[in-house]
């Protein structure tokens, strides 16, 4: 019974081993010698982060307002009618 108990102890600490593991890779990196560096890195990546939404942001404006106005333009200047019918 106390074999069992040990290799199911083995076991288990293997399992979490193995997972501690896994879970470093999802981690920070530790690689700058100073925590500061660490903090400035992640505040670095929040900030690129930011600033690519607001270019996701204004590329999807820049595309609403150039259909707007290219259906501004088909309707008014060249009298093309645009619809969309429900098929249902």
């Amino acid at each position: 019974m106390i074999l069992d108990l040990a290799r199911f102890l083995s076991q288990a600490f293997s399992a979490a081993d193995s997972v501690t593991r896994a879970l470093m890779l999802w981690g920070p990196s530790s690689g700058f010698p100073n925590p500061w560096m660490n903090t400035l890195a992640a505040l670095g990546a929040l900030a690129l982060l930011a600033v690519a939404a607001g270019v996701a942001v204004g590329s999807l404006s820049s595309l609403l307002v150039a259909s707007l106005v290219l259906y501004l333009l088909l309707t008014d200047v060249f009298g093309v009618a645009i619809e969309l019918n429900n098929p249902a």
